[in-house]
């Protein structure tokens, strides 16, 4: 259900960082944040906090709103990786980079050369969108915690959630684009 939810809840704190809102924003990210903790997933959470760093760190402009907001999700991040889910990981899921690895290190090259062409989108334009940047570093953390811990996968080996999230996010940002330059 996350994988569906967090890159819009991620275009939503976007749109309200652009508003004058800013204490909504941080509410926002505190109790989202604090939802992903409830959860055991410590790859999502980690993720997102990497995701709405980037929104809030350009949208706050007092330096002190800008480290304790960064304290806090760094804080949120520590405590779900302190906390880990115990549960056994599934190999066709959690685990699936590494089944592809015993199928040789070709396909584990090609395989791991895909998953980064699919967030490549949300970084062409890097400096210039802050949301397509957000979008992207989170869909590219949900890749890379998969290699320090048993977390799911996104886009592969779990079903379609991922895929509409990942849908979601690609759709937002190429919507906001148009109209920017209309």
């Amino acid at each position: 259900m996350a994988s569906i939810i967090l890159p819009m809840l991620i275009v939503y704190l976007w749109r309200l960082s652009k508003s004058n809102y800013l204490p909504y924003v941080i509410g926002f990210m505190i109790l989202i944040g604090g939802i992903l903790l409830l959860q055991p997933d410590a790859g999502q959470i980690t993720a997102f906090a990497c995701a709405s760093t980037i929104i809030l760190w350009r949208a706050i402009e007092n330096p002190k709103w800008q480290y304790i907001t960064l304290i806090i999700l760094t804080l949120y991040v520590f405590t779900s990786w302190i906390y880990i889910d115990h549960l056994a990981p599934v190999p066709y899921v959690e685990q699936i980079i590494f089944l592809v690895a015993d199928m040789g290190s070709m396909l584990l090259i090609l395989g791991v050369g895909a998953l980064l062409l699919i967030v490549y989108p949300f970084f062409i334009t890097w400096k210039k969108d802050i949301l397509a940047s957000a979008l992207g570093l989170y869909f590219l953390m949900t890749i890379l915690v998969t290699f320090f811990g048993h977390f799911p996968m996104p886009i592969m080996g779990y079903g379609i959630s991922p895929i509409i999230g990942y849908l979601i996010g690609m759709t937002a940002t190429q919507k906001i684009k148009m109209a920017q330059t209309n």
